[in-house]
């Protein structure tokens, strides 16, 4: 699958985190919210934990489409502004399988 990701970014001074709007286009199915977020992460440079992909669209039959992230300065900002329920969306696969291998 082919995915080509665009990023325009504005810095919302009172709250300390950057909003970005990513112009995705991709080959085949719908790419998945990891997907993007691995994208946009090579672009934006900085910890991909504090990244949160905030919506996907559910249209059927489009090759583009444009998506909401926050990129957080800290994690503690990230979770006094996000719900958790998106934090968990948008926990990346590595941090998952850590904490998985810390309870056993």
């Amino acid at each position: 699958m082919s995915l080509d990701v665009t990023i325009t970014d504005e810095r919302k001074s009172v709250l300390p985190r950057t909003e970005y709007t990513l112009q995705v286009e991709h080959d085949g199915t719908t790419p998945s919210r990891h997907d993007i977020k691995q994208q946009a992460h090579l672009h934006i440079d900085e910890d991909s934990d504090l990244l949160i992909i905030r919506s996907l669209p559910a249209k059927q039959n489009t090759k583009t489409f444009t998506v909401e992230a926050h990129q957080y300065d800290d994690e503690a900002a990230m979770h006094h502004l996000e719900h958790e329920d998106m934090v968990e969306k948008n926990r990346t696969t590595n941090t998952a399988e850590d904490d998985d291998e810390d309870e056993s």
